[in-house]
């Protein structure tokens, strides 16, 4: 487990890091924010804690307490919020010696009131009291030796980029899961791989349809040689593939599997849409596919994606559904 904290003042990049960090990423990174807890009016604050910083030293020890008992479970943590350096080492001591990684995510003063003013359209919140505390925090962070990532220049996808390498740094290790997806060409050599992963995806359809699917049977020494196979690889494992067929006027998915480790993570929808992709660069207006009428969430999926039931015939004592997607783009 690698918990991450990212800190900064308001407009730096920290909570659009960290939605991105959640939408990319759910299933491996359990992401929290600091305001999620309620941000209380300065009087209420003040009231009840005595000061702002008061109230923000308190929440941060409540929240490192809350975010000590999340790490029993493993899973990997990234927290953002506004607080300081400080209030965190003396929480995490609290907490038990909580480890964590701390991060400023900062920018320049110019990139903060544009970010504030029109991105946001908060212009009240880029006053001189918003940069001051971006001061403080810099060099609170300059002083203690915290990482800063300064967002002024760097692009939503580099940013991210550093924080995974965070993730995957000694000491902090991360599932393959979290890495960037690579698709590649399958080969001869990659035949007893393809079985393998289509068997392990395949099995729980057994008992549904009393055999096993055709995928399960096939000769991938063979499909390997006249079929596009192609392989998704989540780290050093391959995660899934997807195996095509150019036909005249449209690609055909034959198979499309997800290893059963990897599955939940958006890697079937990735390659349907890598299908499309191939679809465009063959000039093919359309894909076609069939699956068991038995698949129900496996038609719905496709449903979704965009394909409509062209038809359905007997098939070894089932039904067999035959649909399609049509691609005007490519005409």
């Amino acid at each position: 487990m690698t918990l991450i904290i990212l800190i900064g003042a308001s407009g730096s990049g920290k909570t659009t890091l960290a939605k991105a960090i959640s939408e990319r990423w759910r299933d491996e990174v359990d992401v929290l924010h600091f305001d999620s807890i309620g941000v209380p009016s300065v009087q209420e604050m003040t009231a009840v804690h005595g000061s702002p910083e008061a109230w923000q030293r308190a929440a941060t020890v409540e929240w490192m307490r809350r975010l000590a008992d999340m790490a029993k479970d493993g899973l990997h943590i990234l927290f953002e919020g506004q607080t300081r350096l400080s209030f965190l080492a003396e929480s995490a001591a609290a907490a038990g010696g909580l480890p964590y990684v701390p991060i400023l995510v900062d920018c320049d003063d110019a990139t903060r009131t544009r970010r504030l003013s029109v991105d946001r359209a908060q212009p009240e919140l880029a006053n001189p009291d918003m940069m001051t505390w971006a001061a403080y925090l810099r060099a609170e962070a300059q002083q203690s030796g915290c990482e800063i990532l300064d967002t002024s220049d760097r692009d939503l996808d580099d940013c991210l980029a550093y924080l995974l390498e965070r993730f995957q740094s000694p000491g902090s290790p991360v599932s393959d899961n979290l890495l960037e997806p690579e698709i590649r060409r399958a080969d001869v050599a990659d035949a007893a791989a393809i079985r393998e992963l289509t068997r392990a995806a395949y099995t729980k359809w057994v008992p549904l349809i009393g055999r096993e699917p055709l995928p399960m049977t096939a000769d991938y020494e063979q499909a390997v040689r006249h079929h596009l196979i192609d392989l998704l690889y989540a780290g050093s494992g391959l995660a899934a593939l997807i195996e095509m067929v150019a036909d005249e006027g449209h690609l055909l998915i034959e198979n499309i599997a997800v290893s059963p480790r990897f599955q939940g993570r958006g890697y079937g929808r990735r390659l349907m849409q890598h299908a499309e992709d191939i679809a465009a660069g063959l000039n093919l207006c359309a894909i076609k596919l069939y699956t068991n009428q038995l698949f129900a969430e496996n038609i719905a999926l496709y449903r979704k994606l965009g394909y409509s039931v062209d038809g359905e015939e007997p098939f070894k004592g089932g039904v067999i559904v035959h649909m399609s997607k049509h691609l005007p783009d490519n005409e």
